[in-house]
């Protein structure tokens, strides 16, 4: 029976420690976990030799079918049609290889992960993705075309304290706030608190928007792959008034706001076209012949100053509501966009700032999130636009010697386990800043 080994991969992923790659060998050579995968990796060798006989077989029949009456009308909209059909049809015989993993390996891998982590392939539970389009983290969108990889986490250390103890042997530090209650028994202190302090929900969405070609006919482009996060807490210190959004830092990009103005450019000479060539040849022609000089630079130098004039508004117009930080590495990934920004200094302090420049770049510095905060809830956009086999698992390669798709499930839902730490999200949460101490 062939066996899992993560461990080349920690060279390539820096950020694996030994004790990842023990846990990542031992769950995945574990007994059960090892015998569904090698029975999966039988059926998946079983279904890809099938699928090869049967499109070859097919191929056949319809290339003798068209030298035979000499060409068939359409033939390559058939051909496509009848080899997608087959597919289709020989994938009734054989059980879903991703299906089956998605569904029965990795929800047990994140409860091993953490206790209080759960995934569901599906992602039943989505949160309603409406606050991301209303705040344009998202484009709108006509249609969803799918909501998967779900994953929550609920964290509450205090009450998990509370119910692993015993009575006779609880003892916990009196605090400010809660110190009448943190006197009482574990269950009435439990009783007392919030269940949850805070809990974490993610899932990925893709969505397209309707388009028609030149002939009229109907097709879809994707306009939004993301995997959403809501971080909701149950007793906040500082509820957020006014909403403060972290933008990816795109407007000081000099070569798009270029590419942007020259847009607005084109459209103004456009618009403005016969205004400004009666202007030329009523005005300024008939004044640079008369002193002998060339009228292509005048022409020159008023393009110049209407295109910069355009650059100075447009540059005015995208700071208007912006936020300037002291933060250098956290004004190069974002650009901070809020109604009030005494309340947003509140929230995004040098610790805070330091925290989410940490996590973005946690894994990969090439990763996009932005970021929405409003009332007692975070919302954080990573942007998938370019990662079409995020957290998938590929039918045409071996799933024992190719861990690499596995081990991004594992690093996604520790990344999703561990986010508390990593934002420190404790600052947040009123009930934990009454019963523990702090520490950046």
């Amino acid at each position: 029976m062939n066996k899992f080994n993560f461990s080349w991969l920690q060279k390539k992923f820096t950020l694996l420690n030994n004790s990842d790659i023990s846990f990542l060998n031992n769950f995945f050579n574990s007994e059960k976990i090892l015998k569904q995968f090698n029975d999966l990796e039988i059926i998946r060798k079983k279904f890809i030799k099938t699928e090869i006989i049967t499109l070859i077989i097919v191929n056949i029949i319809l290339f003798t079918t068209y030298f035979i009456f000499k060409g068939v009308n359409n033939f390559w909209t058939i051909f496509w049609f009848v080899n997608i059909a087959s597919m289709m049809v020989v994938s009734l015989f054989f059980k879903s290889v991703p299906k089956e993993i998605k569904e029965n390996i990795i929800p047990e891998l994140a409860s091993n992960i953490d206790p209080n982590l759960k995934y569901n392939s599906w992602a039943k539970y989505a949160f309603d993705e409406s606050i991301f389009i209303n705040n344009w983290i998202m484009k709108q969108y006509d249609r969803l075309d799918f909501k998967e990889d779900w994953i929550e986490y609920k964290y509450n250390y205090f009450w998990e304290e509370v119910v692993d103890q015993n009575e006779e042997n609880f003892e916990w530090e009196e605090k400010a706030d809660i110190s009448e209650i943190l006197t009482e028994s574990p269950k009435s202190v439990a009783d007392s608190l919030p269940k949850w302090w805070f809990v974490i929900n993610w899932y990925e969405i893709m969505t397209s928007n309707k388009h028609k070609d030149k002939d009229w006919n109907t097709h879809y482009e994707t306009s939004n792959h993301a995997y959403l996060m809501r971080i909701k807490f149950e007793n906040v210190v500082h509820s957020v008034k006014e909403w403060i959004t972290l933008k990816t830092d795109k407007n000081d990009n000099f070569k798009r706001k270029i590419v942007i103005v020259t847009f607005i450019y084109i459209f103004v000479m456009a618009f403005l076209f016969t205004p400004i060539l009666i202007f030329f040849n009523q005005v300024l022609k008939p004044y640079f012949d008369s002193i002998s000089v060339n009228i292509f630079v005048p022409i020159i130098v008023v393009h110049i100053l209407i295109y910069y004039l355009i650059f100075l508004i447009y540059n005015k117009i995208i700071n208007n509501k912006r936020v300037k930080l002291e933060n250098v590495d956290f004004e190069k990934k974002f650009d901070v966009y809020c109604k009030d920004q005494i309340e947003s200094r509140k929230v995004l302090t040098p610790d805070f700032m330091y925290k989410i420049v940490d996590y973005v770049n946690k894994i990969s510095n090439t990763r996009v999130y932005e970021f929405h905060f409003f009332g007692n809830e975070i919302y954080i956009k990573r942007d998938l636009m370019w990662e079409w086999t995020f957290m998938e698992i590929s039918i045409f390669k071996n799933l024992i010697t190719n861990v690499e798709q596995l081990l991004w499930f594992y690093l996604e839902l520790k990344s999703s386990a561990s986010l508390a730490k990593d934002l420190w999200l404790f600052y947040f949460d009123k009930t934990i800043m009454t019963t523990e101490v702090i520490k950046n």
